[in-house]
């Protein structure tokens, strides 16, 4: 999925949703930390809900 795909779903009672980000670094030979940088791991997810109308 790309950035800023919105996705609708009906969510049920006692569904559940698994939210995921992945930041693949294997080709590094340094540390990856967290941070604002652009060599930094900076995977975010937003899940945003409201009931249906």
């Amino acid at each position: 999925m790309q950035d800023d795909d919105e996705v609708a779903v009906r969510l049920r009672p006692g569904d559940e949703v698994r939210l995921q980000c992945d930041f693949d670094s294997t080709d590094r030979d340094t540390n990856t930390t967290w941070g604002e940088g652009s060599g930094d791991e900076m995977c975010a997810v937003v899940f945003f809900a409201r009931p249906a109308q």
